[in-house]
This record gives structure tokens, sequence and C-alpha cells, in this order.
């Protein structure tokens, strides 16, 4: 490897490894403000629940396809026929997640009680039950968005642009700290 792809190889796993690591703590962060707030209980419970099932999902659609689909074939297309074709592939492939994603979330949507039922232990019609299902149907569009950050950070990763994509996790977690610091004061 000569000095110089070994400097940018370097700075890419600083860059991705510190703000990873940025991400750890902030989302330490958001978790004790959230157990602080919230504390231990159904609400907790029904929340942890209901945002697993949009995480379980965006791994296997989003973070899954992206590394071994998308960002192979997005490097094909850049070093056979340029950027502007890569840029071209993905915006089709954003659309295509797009279009392919929203009525399966909307159907997931209709179907958050059976799927609560499949992958909880909680009782139909008991409080924790109803209140994860409420919360999973509000989570849920969040698949959609992250799933399309993914394939945006997939694109990123093919042109070697490795921090925004990097840094949009400690982004989610400021915000989220940020929200509940909010509530804790409204509640006060």
């Amino acid at each position: 490897m000569s000095g110089l792809g070994g400097a940018r190889l370097g700075r890419a796993f600083a860059t991705v490894s510190g703000l990873t690591g940025l991400s750890r703590v902030l989302g330490f962060v958001r978790d004790q403000l959230l157990g602080a707030l919230i504390g231990p209980g159904l609400v907790l419970d029904a929340w942890r629940a209901a945002f697993y099932l949009p995480n379980l999902f965006r791994r296997i659609f989003a973070d899954g396809a992206m590394s071994q689909a998308f960002v192979p074939m997005a490097k094909a297309r850049l070093a056979a026929d340029g950027e502007e074709a890569a840029k071209a592939y993905a915006s089709a492939a954003f659309t295509l997640l797009l279009l392919v994603l929203s009525p399966l979330i909307a159907l997931m949507i209709l179907a958050m009680p059976w799927i609560v039922q499949a992958i909880t232990a909680f009782a139909p019609g008991s409080e924790v039950f109803d209140l994860t299902v409420l919360f999973g149907r509000i989570m849920l569009p969040y698949l959609l968005l992250m799933s399309l950050m993914a394939l945006v950070g997939g694109a990123l990763d093919a042109l070697s642009r490795f921090g925004p994509k990097a840094l949009a996790p400690s982004l989610l977690n400021i915000v989220r700290v940020l929200v509940l610091i909010l509530i804790g004061l409204w509640d006060l």
C-alpha cells in the first residue's frame, strides 16, 4: 500500500471510529435520560419492543442490502461509467426503495397487532400490548427514513466519503437527547 493510500485509510478509519465512539456515548446518555424520564415499567417495555421492530427490519432491508448489493454495484458503475452514471444509479435505487418500502410499511402499520403478537410475549389486550402496538405504528416510518439514509450512506461509501454516514447516528442521538431534555423540562 502506498503512503498516500495508507494515509487516506488511516484518516477514514479515524473518522469512522471517532464518530462511532461519539454515537455510542450519546446513545448511553440517551438511554440514561430515557430510563430517568420514563422509569422501569410497562411504558419503557412497550417502547423498547416497538423500537425493536423498525431496527430489525432496517438491518434486513437497509444495512444488509446496502453493504451486500448496492455499494459494490454503485462502485462498479462509478468505475465503468463515471460519477454521473453512479449518481443516476443511486437515484433510481432511492426511488425504487421508496416505492417498495412505502406500501410495505403501510401494511405493517395495519398489521401491527399481529406483528407485536408474533415477536413479543405480551398478552393481546393488555396495556403493554396496546402501547407496543401504538408505539410500533408511530415508529415504523423510521424504517423508511433509515433505509433511505442507508442508501444515501452507501452512495457516499461508493464515493469514498465516509464521514457523513458515520456522523448520522450521532446527529440522531443528539436530537433524541434534546427531545428527552425538552420532555423532562416540560414535565416539570
